[in-house]
């Protein structure tokens, strides 16, 4: 099958989880140019028939997991099919079982599955290591339990991690960064082609409020930067999945009066929040990519982030938001944000740069590098992105932060 494409995924038992909107979308789109296959551990029956609707085959390895009630079980998912795979390679023993007689492109999407590919896209860090940068954020007994595994954990994940790695043909990562750290420890990266945005965002309204600050909240957060702003005392409001509880466990009970916590909120919604808000600030521990900053950036509205991993490259300093080296400086700078505004030619600069991350323009990359291996050739090198017309932040309109702010 010269022109059939299989991707390797985590466990897709929602189409809320993470990994099906990094792997699906791209799956529907890979269909106009090659067949396509997806192999995971297991599909929920909502995947596999939205999956199979687009032209796309499931083929599931036999994996058992515990009923999910919401998308917060893809961590309990993705760590059963870790645990199935360093310890057993049962994902790779089914997948070679099921590909058998066949020859497609095969493009490892997934860190749980070791079969053979010819292409590993690595999204993040080995799962020891980013284990150990969220646990100051894991409370009670995942807690508990976390810290008392991390240990074995990582002797296991390091065999594992190299049984991947040497099974590859080529290795992609999402950001350079990354292929840095990799690089680092004796990996060779053919290059990297970033993550998209699963979801359309786009500007609600023409007339933003820019009356608060957007805090997104999750296990890569640095919980103390949060800490740390909502003393300044300017208008804050926290989302994600996390947010309510950490409300109420970190700062007892009750939110300060200009603390808003929303909780878990929907796509739409979200597009709302990003629009109306002065700034979206992005404090993290560890991360890859990011999607927050660029859905922020696609809304139009800039992301005050730190330099390093994955948002120092999405984010451009001065232009799109703004890069600083720590905690102190973050809350310094939101600070001075809040009180003094920034230029408006920074909203038509974000919309622009997140441009750069539309599952179209993804996809393309993945189409050239997927035919130039099945053609045995050099990929050709990516289109370079129009350069942002940095001199029409020297002068014009500046976006003024709502009184509530600067006070």
């Amino acid at each position: 099958m010269p022109n059939s494409v299989v991707l390797f995924s985590e466990p897709l038992l929602s189409t809320d989880f993470t990994q099906y909107t990094v792997v699906g979308p791209l799956a529907r789109r890979l269909t106009a140019d090659f067949e396509v296959s997806v192999v995971a551990p297991s599909f929920g029956p909502e995947v596999a028939a939205a999956l199979t609707d687009a032209g796309v085959l499931p083929i599931g390895l036999g994996a058992r997991f515990p009923p999910i009630r919401s998308s917060r079980d893809e961590i309990p998912s993705f760590m059963g099919s870790w645990g199935r795979d360093a310890l057993r390679q049962a994902n790779a023993r089914a997948t070679e079982a099921s590909l058998r007689g066949t020859d497609p492109l095969r493009v490892n999407f997934s860190m749980t599955n070791s079969a053979r590919s010819d292409i590993w896209y690595v999204q993040g860090r080995p799962l020891a290591p980013s284990l150990r940068s969220v646990l100051p954020n894991l409370g009670g007994a995942v807690g508990l339990a976390a810290r008392g595994l991390a240990p074995a954990v990582g002797l296991v994940d390091g065999r594992h991690f190299r049984r991947m790695a040497s099974r590859a043909g080529r290795l992609y990562t999402a950001c350079r960064s990354l292929a840095a750290w990799y690089g680092r420890r004796g990996l060779t990266i053919d290059g990297q082609v970033p993550t998209f945005l699963p979801h359309p965002f786009e500007p609600t309204t023409a007339a933003p409020r820019r009356d608060y600050v957007l805090v997104y909240l999750g296990k890569e957060t640095d919980m103390a930067a949060v800490r740390d702003l909502i003393a300044t005392g300017i208008p804050l409001r926290l989302f994600g999945g996390k947010s309510g509880s950490y409300v109420r466990h970190r700062l007892g009970g009750t939110p300060p009066p200009h603390v808003e916590s929303l909780g878990f909120v929907s796509h739409d919604a979200l597009a709302d929040l990003y629009s109306h808000a002065l700034f979206t600030a992005f404090p993290f521990t560890e991360e890859p990519f990011g999607l927050v900053p660029v859905e922020s950036m696609a809304c139009g509205t800039p992301v005050l982030t730190y330099r390093a991993q994955g948002p120092g490259e999405t984010v451009l300093d001065g232009i799109t938001g703004w890069l600083v080296p720590g905690r102190k400086e973050f809350v310094l700078a939101a600070r001075r944000i809040a009180d003094r505004g920034y230029p408006a030619g920074v909203a038509a600069a974000c919309r622009r740069q997140a441009a750069r991350f539309q599952l179209e323009t993804v996809a393309r990359r993945w189409t050239e590098i997927f035919r130039a291996h099945l053609e045995d050739r050099e990929p050709s090198a990516p289109a370079t992105a129009p350069a942002l017309p940095l001199g029409e932040f020297d002068r014009g309109a500046v976006v003024a932060p709502n009184r509530q702010l600067s006070r």
